[in-house]
């Protein structure tokens, strides 16, 4: 298994703050499917993660069956306010 991550900024803000795109992406090189489970920690005095509101620390899951031989995509957007 193997995984990429990109971060794309969409609106840049002050000191971290703005708008960003994540997307992994993961690939299986194995004869067989994967389950994938990822978890990032978002720091950040107001996070905004899948258009729910959250302050201080954000946990965000990724959860994915990577086929065999295969790859999945991934994305998500987060607003951070620092």
């Amino acid at each position: 298994m193997r995984y990429g991550r990109a971060v794309k900024v969409l609106e840049a803000g002050e000191r971290g703050s703005g708008k960003y795109q994540v997307t992994y992406i993961f690939e299986n090189s194995k004869d067989r499917a994967i389950r994938v489970e990822l978890t990032e920690r978002i720091y950040g005095r107001k996070v905004v993660l899948k258009g729910v509101e959250k302050s201080g620390e954000t946990l965000m899951e990724l959860r994915a069956d990577v086929p065999a031989r295969g790859s999945v995509t991934r994305t998500f957007t987060v607003e951070l306010e620092n």
